[in-house]
């Protein structure tokens, strides 16, 4: 993933200094523009890794409790948006 964020901050930093955007700034610091960026969005890649691995976490949480109420996996799924193999698996696991 490292790798894609970097071509991403080169094509913007190249992007600007072709159109004129900081042109000057980022010829003379383009170094510390590519790190700040690098790491400001590494840290943007981890945070919403692990938000997006505890809602699944939550939805699935809701979804045991679900499936011990005799809920359909319909129900489950127009809650939780978990993909109806998902819940089935949960399912097999919990009943």
């Amino acid at each position: 993933m490292d790798n894609e964020i970097a071509q991403a901050v080169d094509t913007a930093i190249k992007y600007c200094q072709e159109n004129n955007i900081m042109a000057e700034y980022l010829k003379k610091h383009e170094t510390e523009v590519h790190s700040m960026l690098m790491r400001e969005l590494s840290i943007r890649y981890i945070f919403d890794s692990k938000y997006n691995e505890g809602l699944e976490v939550g939805y699935k949480n809701i979804a045991k409790k679900m499936i011990k109420a005799n809920k359909s996996d319909h129900e489950i799924h127009e809650m939780t948006e978990l993909s109806f193999n998902i819940i089935r698996k949960l399912r097999e696991l919990y009943t």
